[in-house]
């Protein structure tokens, strides 16, 4: 199911490819490729030649010429200039600013506020504290793994509750993202977002 709001600026040489959403007061240049499967909140800019596929991108967010999101999430009011690429996985914070020809390499994170400078590679967690910080003193005190880790801090961060979401964004299967939540919970790891339980929310899902 695709569907586009009012009152956009579409190029006539901009593509549209199904599935996708299309907020209200956006602006796609020539040469613009936007899809499958991805959503555009309002106010969104994208200029000459970009490529937007698999992923969700927030409202009031720029996206310079000439660059590539693939399956990232890009969080409200970022601007990312000419030629970035953000590749599988990567996530960007709101308000952060990457700038041209920088490179967010699969996996990692940028968080909001942060600025990227030109030309550089990020293959990491990039917050204003560090990940160990993020980890509240219990958890960093249990023998987490590298993906029970990543699952961690991207509910704490995210907020994530559902399932599907959760596999979609980290690229695991139901499954294995099943496995995780119930290391996670047998550990007795804890994790609040906001006045939400996030992972009894999950948990009620998995049938653990």
């Amino acid at each position: 199911i695709s569907r586009i709001k009012t009152n956009n600026k579409i190029d006539p040489t901009a593509v549209l490819v199904p599935p996708y959403f299309l907020g209200t007061g956006c602006v796609l240049g020539p040469d613009v490729i936007v899809g499958p499967s991805t959503i555009i909140h309002d106010h969104v800019t994208i200029e000459k030649g970009s490529k937007i596929e698999h992923s969700i991108v927030e409202q009031g967010t720029k996206v310079g010429a000439s660059s590539h999101l693939h399956k990232c999430v890009v969080s409200e009011g970022c601007t990312l200039e000419q030629q970035v690429t953000v590749e599988k996985l990567g996530v960007i914070g709101s308000h952060a600013t990457l700038g041209e020809g920088s490179v967010v390499k699969a996996g990692a994170r940028v968080g909001p506020r942060i600025e990227i400078s030109p030309k550089e590679v990020v293959n990491d967690f990039r917050y204003p504290i560090s990940v160990s910080q993020l980890m509240d003193p219990h958890v960093q005190s249990l023998a987490l793994n590298e993906k029970e880790k990543t699952v961690y801090i991207h509910l704490k961060i995210v907020g994530e509750q559902t399932l599907d979401g959760l596999c979609n964004v980290l690229d695991l299967n139901p499954e294995e993202t099943k496995a995780l939540i119930e290391n996670l919970i047998q550990k007795e790891v804890i994790i609040q977002y906001g006045d939400n339980p996030t992972l009894l929310a999950l948990k009620s899902q998995t049938g653990i």
